[in-house]
């Protein structure tokens, strides 16, 4: 039965990769930057990039290479989540104390994000709402601990948010808005499969055909889901300096990105 499992595992990466996970095209990232534009308001943002940790037995003569800083044994299951909370790149298999930015460093499609290997289109893209500053690079958005670099965004990052000017906080808030698809992207996969919520007891290789085969299976029950524009009401980012604060908790207050990722899950 067990040997069925991996078969079936393997089988489904296999058949489905290449129609619901290939590899993106400049078409497919110059429609990612519209739509994260449209519906997270944050222009030229590609894809969202974060990790999950996926609990494992420990692999035999690993010691603590597995266990991670929650305090059990996993891997990391990286993944790039489009504007609809499909998955476009998925890394699985690394240890988890591992950091996620190590993990994005040895990753095979980190190397080729290094490397300019994944199609981004080289001149960027036009702003839209300002088109007179010219073209700006086409980016993924990631949290603090990835390096800033032309094509990765961070969030301004300070030890005492308070000394953040109002300019930096808005950024960070836009940032943190549009990035939360990805982790969306995990809490669906959640729902959808349950394995995701217990320890996997069998060898590395097959725990990793197994998370394989979730991530394409979950972009196949997306196929047909477009997220519901989830931006910010306030587009303006020009707010007044002493309504900052109360403004962006009127914004948080919908949780309009949870909204949306819960109805992904009543559709698929």
């Amino acid at each position: 039965m067990q040997d069925a499992v991996y078969c079936v595992s393997q089988g489904l990466w296999l058949a489905l990769k290449e129609e619901y996970m290939p590899i993106p095209t400049e078409e497919t990232w110059l429609k990612n930057a519209e739509l994260f534009n449209l519906k997270w308001n944050f222009p030229n943002a590609i894809g969202a990039i974060d990790s999950k940790h996926v609990c494992i037995q420990a692999p035999a003569n690993s010691r603590s290479a597995f266990y991670n800083y929650k305090d059990f044994f996993s891997f990391v299951l990286m993944a790039v989540a489009d504007p609809n909370y499909k998955l476009l790149l998925v890394d699985i298999g690394e240890a988890g104390s591992q950091a996620d930015s190590a993990v994005f460093q040895n990753s095979t499609f980190g190397k080729a994000f290094v490397n300019d290997m994944l199609n981004i289109p080289a001149g960027g893209k036009e702003l839209p709402q300002y088109p007179e500053g010219g073209t700006l690079s086409l980016f993924l958005l990631g949290d603090t601990v990835f390096s800033l670099t032309e094509n990765l965004m961070k969030p301004f990052s300070n030890p005492r948010v308070g000394l953040l000017g109002e300019p930096e906080q808005i950024f960070n808030y836009r940032l943190s808005c549009a990035r939360r698809v990805v982790e969306n992207a995990f809490g669906i996969m959640g729902q959808q499969f349950r394995l995701y919520h217990r320890r996997l007891d069998m060898t590395h290789e097959h725990t990793k055909l197994i998370v394989q085969a979730t991530t394409v299976l979950h972009n196949f029950l997306m196929r047909d889901f477009e997220a519901d524009s989830a931006q910010p009401q306030e587009k303006d980012a020009r707010l007044p300096a002493d309504g900052l604060l109360t403004r962006m908790s009127k914004l948080r207050g919908n949780n309009q990105t949870s909204d949306a990722a819960k109805n992904a899950t009543q559709v698929v």
